[in-house]
């Protein structure tokens, strides 16, 4: 076999370097993420307890609807509470958790706190003291939150807000010394609702329910 001829230094640096074989790329998938999609969608925040059992530092029911827009076994919604006083609204940290009837329907009891605001507020002028409570919904499928209805405290049944109202507007235009009552039950306005009824539905702000009593009572003999 014949030897290579050896042509100095050169042969080093004329040399052909062997073909080196090219790295395929690396595949990324730069796509988005897919986004989970909504299962539930929130309808409605009600109250939903009795007028009987609404009252400050005790439990009141918490109603919420809910519309399923796809099968789903994740059925729980957090509800948290807010008391809005003066236009100000006040977290009351408490927090509970819902989980829905087939029906879309669910419901839980949340305690009427007084709040800190709201409680130093009315230590100082107890006669201002109204003040609403909501709560908020939300779920991690849920395709929206929700804030429910206003409950205005402390409650009142219409019957006795409408009176008040009146006596308000009385008080206002400074008639009968901001009582609903005339001591003229000849002229009185509310004569057919007030006249010598037993119980009278208006005796806590009449100033002569005694005599009207009486009155009644000689005419029913």
């Amino acid at each position: 076999m014949a030897k290579k001829e050896w042509r100095g230094i050169n042969d080093l640096y004329f040399r052909r370097p062997q073909k080196e074989e090219k790295k395929k790329p690396v595949e990324t998938d730069d796509s988005p993420a897919k986004k989970d999609e909504p299962e539930i969608q929130l309808i409605k925040g009600t109250w939903a307890s009795s007028d009987e059992e609404l009252d400050f530092n005790k439990k009141c029911t918490a109603k919420i609807e809910a519309k399923f827009l796809k099968e789903t076994k994740q059925k729980r919604i957090t509800l948290d509470t807010f008391v809005i006083y003066k236009n100000e609204e006040e977290d009351l940290n408490q927090s509970k958790d819902v989980v829905l009837n087939d029906d879309g329907t669910g419901e839980t009891e949340l305690t009427l706190f007084y709040g800190e605001k709201y409680k130093q507020a009315i230590s100082e002028n107890p006669d201002d003291n109204v003040c609403h409570y909501i709560f908020k919904a939300k779920g991690k499928n849920c395709s929206n939150e929700l804030e429910s209805e206003k409950l205005e405290m402390p409650f009142l049944p219409p019957c006795v807000k409408e009176r008040q109202k009146k006596k308000a507007e009385m008080n206002e235009s400074g008639a009968h010394g901001g009582s609903a009552c005339t001591d003229d039950c000849a002229t009185c306005e509310i004569q057919d609702d007030c006249l010598k009824k037993t119980p009278c539905d208006h005796e806590s702000e009449c100033t002569i329910s005694t005599s009207c009593q009486e009155n009644a009572a000689k005419e029913e003999a």
